[in-house]
């Protein structure tokens, strides 16, 4: 079985990369960033990855949508023996009900609201280290890939219960729990705010369309071929951070009012089998 390998520089020395791996079995875990197929009208995140990878490369999708940080252990746990390499996403969701609980409720003062977002998440990060423990664990010496959360895109879809600005305020500080967390355990993130970054990545205010679906797996699959297996560092992919449209938010043309993100009645029906435990 032949396997290509190359010397790239890297966290500070040189290291030996494995480049196309014919016996590489990807799984997908988490929430919607990756199984998107019932939003969009096209190829899904999973489907664009299996045209992507070459040779007997495999992706197994394990990701459900509407999934929570407290369901990724499970999806782990029934993965196929086989696989090498595991990537999350998650947390989507969880901010979702912040919405709710931390940004909707009055304030007497910055002060307090500051203590507010701050004890989210702090509660957030608690939960989040523990699950990447166990994920750690669950993957017995294989490679596990983090990815922090994309920004909405409530500007857009004129979302009106949450401003996108404090939605990319909620999701910078999610981001910086990935970010310290991933670090602990030296682990790689895919940043993916530096990936969903125009409007016309998503098909809905919280996920990937099909062009955006492909940017995402293009990134991740980026991040597998380039990180040193060797690296014992974390390093955020992409490298480069792209001026992001979404996060500066603006309607568009034509849409539709939405006062929550949950408006649309197939996902308020997803929300509420999930808090029901279905």
């Amino acid at each position: 079985k032949l396997q290509f390998l190359y010397l790239i520089g890297r966290c500070g020395q040189w290291s030996v990369v494995m480049g196309t791996a014919p016996s590489r079995h990807v799984v997908l875990l988490g929430d919607s960033t990756f199984d998107n197929g019932r939003w969009v009208d096209g190829p899904s995140v999973s489907e664009h990855m299996r045209d992507m990878l070459v040779n007997k490369e495999r992706v197994t999708l394990c990701a459900r949508d509407g999934a929570l940080v407290a369901a990724v252990a499970g999806q782990m746990e029934a993965a196929p023996a086989d696989a090498t390499h595991f990537v999350v996403s998650v947390g989507g969701n969880d901010a979702t009900g912040a919405a709710t609980t931390v940004l909707t409720p009055p304030v007497a003062n910055a002060g307090e609201a500051y203590d507010r977002m701050h004890h989210f998440v702090q509660e957030w990060e608690a939960a989040y280290a523990a699950a990447v423990e166990v994920w750690v664990a669950l993957a017995r010496g294989r490679p596990v890939v983090l990815c922090s959360c994309y920004d909405p895109c409530f500007g857009a879809f004129n979302v009106t219960t949450v401003s996108q600005g404090q939605a990319n305020m909620m999701m910078a500080l999610l981001a910086d729990v990935v970010l310290r967390v991933a670090s602990r355990h030296r682990l790689p993130v895919v940043d993916l705010r530096r990936v969903s970054t125009q409007v016309a990545d998503f098909a809905n205010p919280i996920e990937p369309s099909v062009a955006g679906g492909r940017k995402i797996a293009a990134a991740v699959l980026d991040a597998l071929a380039t990180h040193p297996v060797s690296c014992r560092n974390t390093v955020v992919y992409p490298h480069s951070y792209p001026q992001s449209t979404v996060a500066k938010g603006g309607v568009t043309p034509g849409t539709t009012q939405q006062t929550s993100v949950l408006d649309d009645p197939s996902t308020a029906a997803v929300a509420a089998a999930l808090r029901s435990g279905e």
